[in-house]
């Protein structure tokens, strides 16, 4: 700065006056340097002498001026260096310690500066953000859409003037974390205006932003519990105490008709004139809003009204609030009408039931904790004691005596009968009391357990039954009599209301008749008993025994329960029992009589046949043994190649053909007493039907699933039956078809149309499609010797008839002319279920058993050595062992082992050891889901009957085969 001064003189008293100052600024070092002006009193002040010596001195007072001015600017100017430098590093310390995030940038809107705050928050450096384009550093999007947000830079720098960036700002940072905040920018300017750049201020709302969130939801819940409460809500204003608010259960409670009317009431307009204690509502409602102004809340009871008529009873809960400075009264009133009528019949029924509890003539009591707190005054009368204190606080074994008709002791046995009357609720029963003069007589007891008042108490009612007692032994033996005549009867007696027809009694006879149980049939009507189609003849005979005639319907049929048809012969009469009309029945069951004479007039024909047909056979046999027996020799004499060969062979296939039809009739002739085996279906029709169809135009199509069940049966047997049936089938279709064999596991229920015992069974069906039986011959076509064909012998059908139902099972035919024949046979399943043979018999070829590893425990060594060998065919691993002592140290040492085993085979008795029934009860302690399977030569040892009744899984017979053995692993495994 130069600064040239110019002194001013009086022109006329020559006296100074001044300075004029030229100036000319000039910025040094980007430095202001103030600029000096002096007026007089200052010049005065600081230059006397001057002014003393103003006509001679003037220029030196001018030069020292001047001096004192340069160096006075100089001084100021060093001075506000040293100031603007502290101010600058107070900045920067203020904005790197302030909380708020700040960002400036350069009018290029790169970043030239960050504070700790934004270095946090963006994740960025300030060494690594400056010089970098602010977007990158100030990564901004959309909360709502999550879409980028303009860059604030560019709209300040157009504008000139700060901006609030947009709503809902989500910050992502370097690292990718985001986060809500609120932020403005505005310019940075020079003293003169000049913008220089941009500064970003943000701050993190994140938690602001969630607690609003959770507000909000708080405010909607609570809106919704206000809007949706079963109780009116509502405000009170001082000091009118007038309603501001209410929610919308407040109409429906008090029948206002909106809103708006609700508005225009006060507190007691919503109450009768006076409350039941006689207070006056008005009074006691603002009796009620001082005290929960006092106390800040407060709770009651009130008696409201509905605008429009109708008192109801109310709880009332008053909060004094304050809402925006203001207090208010919020009621909320819960209607409690059903409860205090709830309450006034308690206590109504309270008094009506202690006025039957004195008034009783019969004993009653409360019994607590075992001991009798209170009773009426029959219980006085009906023990001779003089009042009832001397009872009250006593055991109930202590009016008692020692022990019941049942030898039972009284404490004990009221102890029991207590525990019961607590878990079941209650309990009915005769006792034995004693009276204070000693007398024992016999009570009836009801006894309920009631809680009141969160205890449990016992409410027991006694009734003196001396005189019942008396009069029962008079007619016990009366009853006793016709009881027993009429419930051993084998003729059923049935009684049924006349005008209901519903069923009142039936003895066990009619129940065994129908099979039904009395519960059952007391719930039936008369024509739930019989066929639809002869309903309208039975209630006819009904009428008619209702009006006191005495008739018998022989032969009436009845429905049983299983739904199979009874035939029974009735004799009926009119009674009256209670009072009430009544028919009754009696019942003699003759189906079984109607249908044995049926099977005797079958039977006799069979056996007068039999009789015949077996002398036949048996002389018949000797003659085909020695014709048997002379062409076997005669085709060992004969050379291979001799032309006799062949036509004895021929004679000796007609033989067997013949020895056949001879079995057929010893079958027939000896009933078909069966020699039982396991017999395999599958295998058994493929080959009788494959032979009796060899040349034939019918195919026989046979479904047989894989795990039908085997057969207890006789072999031979069987296959007479489905020889037969198959040979009938193919007469039956000269021109051709099919016969269709379809086998079936089912199971029989305990009540079956069929009449056969229940269980498991295999169910055979053989279908033709040939020309059909008549209806007219149907029901004969199992009689001996009896047939359509002039080829047929008659002895076929009858002989399957008497196979079947000698292997209790069942044989039905369904025919239709013109569309075939199907016969459907019900056989008892036996236990096994057979696995398909291969054809080589080449037992587990398929390697099914491979790498089981098997415990065989026998005493024998050659039994040992024989099961390893098969076993090792099977390819198993084996291990023996001798006893049972021994098989289980060898179990438990492999069972925690990587090898235990799969399965063990025990013999059943090891003489001299721990045998098979012993051994396995240890081995099931040891693991209870071990296979085992028993062993034994004793067929008829229960437990091979029984085996899993014992823990066996599974069974063998000595001696038993390869085949057998491997069925067996097979099942067990």
């Amino acid at each position: 700065m130069y600064c040239h001064f110019q002194t001013v003189l009086d022109p006329e008293s020559k006296v100074f006056k001044g300075v004029m100052r030229n100036t000319m600024l000039q910025t040094i070092n980007a430095t202001c340097f103030p600029v000096l002006a002096f007026n007089e009193p200052i010049m005065r002040l600081s230059y006397p002498l001057a002014f003393q010596f103003s006509d001679h001195i003037s220029e030196i007072v001018t030069l020292t001026i001047s001096i004192t001015a340069l160096l006075t600017a100089i001084l100021l100017t060093f001075a506000n260096a040293a100031k603007l430098k502290r101010n600058e590093t107070n900045l920067r310390v203020t904005l790197r310690s302030i909380d708020d995030a700040v960002i400036s940038t350069d009018l290029a809107g790169l970043v030239t500066n960050l504070n700790l705050a934004s270095e946090r928050l963006t994740g960025w450096k300030t060494s690594e953000a400056i010089g970098r384009p602010l977007s990158e550093i100030f990564n901004i999007v959309n909360a709502d859409t999550l879409e980028p947000v303009e860059n604030p830079t560019e709209r300040v720098l157009a504008t000139g003037a700060t901006v609030g960036l947009a709503n809902h700002t989500i910050l992502i940072s370097k690292n990718g974390t985001k986060r809500q905040i609120a932020d403005s920018a505005a310019p940075i300017k020079m003293e003169n205006g000049k913008l220089i750049g941009v500064v970003i201020v943000f701050r993190d709302v994140d938690k602001e932003y969630r607690m609003q969130a959770e507000l909000m939801v708080s405010k909607e819940k609570y809106r919704l519990i206000y809007e949706t409460s079963g109780d009116a809500i509502m405000t009170i204003a001082p000091p009118e105490w007038k309603f501001t608010s209410g929610n919308a259960r407040i109409i429906k409670m008090f029948g206002v008709a909106d809103e708006n009317e609700f508005l225009t009431l006060k507190p007691w307009d919503l109450s009768p004139k006076f409350q039941p204690d006689g207070q006056r509502s008005l009074t006691k409602a603002q009796e009620m809003i001082d005290k929960a102004m006092e106390l800040g809340e407060h709770s009651f009871d009130w008696t409201h009204i509905k605008l429009h008529g109708g008192e109801f009873f109310t709880t009332v809960l008053l909060n004094k609030v304050d809402l925006d400075g203001k207090v208010f009264i919020q009621a909320r009133v819960t209607d409690i009408t059903e409860k205090v009528k709830a309450e006034r019949t308690l206590r109504q029924n309270e008094e009506k039931y202690r006025i039957l509890f004195e008034n009783s003539n019969d004993a009653m009591l409360i019994l607590k904790n075992e001991r009798f707190i209170d009773c009426n005054a029959a219980t006085v009368k009906m023990l001779g004691y003089e009042n009832k204190e001397e009872i009250l606080n006593t055991h109930p074994s202590e009016l008692s005596p020692d022990t019941q008709p049942d030898g039972t002791s009284s404490r004990e046995k009221e102890r029991r009968i207590t525990r019961l009357v607590l878990s079941k609720g209650n309990h009915n029963f005769e006792w034995n009391h004693k009276r204070k003069n000693g007398e024992i007589f016999p009570v009836e007891v009801s006894l309920t357990a009631i809680t009141f008042a969160g205890e449990t108490i016992i409410h027991t009612i006694w009734r003196d039954i001396t005189e019942r007692k008396t009069a029962e032994k008079k007619l016990k033996g009366s009853e006793e009599r016709y009881k027993n005549l009429i419930n051993n009867s084998i003729v059923g007696v049935l009684v049924a209301e006349v005008e209901s027809r519903r069923v009142k009694f039936a003895n066990q006879a009619a129940c065994d008749i129908l099979g039904y149980s009395l519960e059952e049939l007391l719930g039936l009507n008369v024509d739930d008993l019989h066929p639809k189609e002869h309903l309208n003849e039975i209630l006819r005979n009904f009428e008619n025994h209702s009006k006191g005639k005495i008739e018998v319907s022989p032969s009436t049929p009845f429905l049983r329960k299983d739904g199979s048809e009874a035939i029974v012969d009735v004799s009926g009469n009119k009674t009256i029992i209670d009072g009430i009309s009544c028919n009754i029945g009696m019942l003699v069951d003759v189906t079984d009589r109607k249908k044995a004479e049926q099977e005797l007039i079958k039977t006799q024909k069979l056996r007068s046949i039999g009789s015949l047909a077996g002398g036949i056979a048996h002389d018949f046999n000797n003659v085909l043994l020695g014709i048997f027996g002379n062409l076997a020799l005669a085709k060992i004499s004969l050379e291979s190649d001799h032309p006799a060969t062949e036509l004895i062979s021929d004679a000796e296939k007609a033989m067997e053909r013949a020895r056949r039809l001879t079995n057929q009739l010893l079958t027939f002739s000896k009933g078909g007493s069966p020699v039982k085996e396991e017999v395999r279906l599958e295998e058994l029709i493929a080959g009788i039907t494959s032979f009796n169809l060899s040349g034939s135009n019918v195919k026989a199509v046979i479904d047989c699933p894989e795990n039908i069940h085997s057969l207890e049966a006789d072999k031979g047997q069987i296959e007479q039956v489905i020889s037969n049936l198959v040979i009938n089938a193919d007469q039956a279709m000269s021109d051709g078809g099919s016969i269709f064999i379809d086998l079936k596991n089912t199971t029989i229920p305990e009540e079956n149309p069929l009449r056969i015992e229940p269980g498991e069974y295999v169910r055979i069906k053989v279908r033709d499609e040939g020309c059909g039986i008549p209806p007219e011959i149907l029901s004969h076509i199992f009689d001996p010797y009896f047939t359509t064909k002039t080829t047929g012998s008659g002895i076929g059908l009858a002989t399957v008839y008497s196979i079947v139902y000698k292997h209790d099972g069942h044989i039905d035919v369904d025919s239709k002319l013109g569309k075939g024949s199907e016969f459907t046979i019900h056989l008892p399943a036996g236990t096994a279920i057979p696995k398909k043979r291969d054809k080589n018999d080449q037992i587990a070829a398929d390697g099914s058993l491979k790498g089981a590893r098997v415990l065989v425990m026998d005493d024998e060594t050659y039994i040992r050595e024989l099961a390893s060998k098969i076993l090792r065919r099977l390819q198993c691993q084996v291990e023996t062992a001798v006893d049972g002592r021994g098989t289980l140290k060898t179990y438990k040492e492999n069972m925690d082992g990587e090898t235990p085993f799969d399965v063990v085979i025990m013999d059943l008795t090891i003489p001299g050891g721990m045998g098979g029934k012993k051994t396995v009860e240890k081995l099931l302690e040891l693991n209870p889901k071990a296979k085992v399977i028993v062993c034994s030569g004793y067929s008829t040892d229960e437990t091979l009957a029984n085996f899993a009744e014992h823990g066996f899984k599974g069974k063998l017979r000595k001696p038993f085969t390869i085949e057998s053995l491997a069925n067996e692993l097979k099942q067990v495994l």
